[in-house]
């Protein structure tokens, strides 16, 4: 799912997750109104593009939301412009070459 992606992303980009509160019907509230701070407002180090990434990914209607083709190949020209990793390299086996994450072999 995307929107878990971007969840995801967001907390590891900032350390915290992007819709917060006590109350349940608060946070649908946020998620329907769109209502997060921009990573770059939490880590202004990291580069505008990520505040772009994100907001394909969480966008609160699935049909408006990038697919994860779209954001895979997003992130990996984002990392690589940023020389993070070489784009050429899928991202899966970049992070499981790297120990970020365990996976069995991927087909190229």
């Amino acid at each position: 799912d995307v929107f878990a992606f971007g969840s995801l992303a967001y907390t590891l980009f900032t350390g915290q997750s992007p819709f917060t509160s006590d109350s349940a019907v608060d946070i649908m509230r946020k998620i329907i109104d769109i209502d997060y701070d921009p990573v770059t407002s939490i880590r202004p180090s990291l580069p505008k593009e990520f505040d772009t990434f994100l907001s394909r990914a969480l966008s609160p209607t699935p049909e408006a939301r990038a697919t994860i083709d779209e954001l895979h190949e997003a992130l990996g020209q984002l990392l690589a412009r940023e020389q993070i990793f070489n784009s050429r390299l899928p991202i899966r086996r970049w992070l499981a070459e790297n120990g970020i994450v365990y996976a069995s072999p991927v087909q190229e």
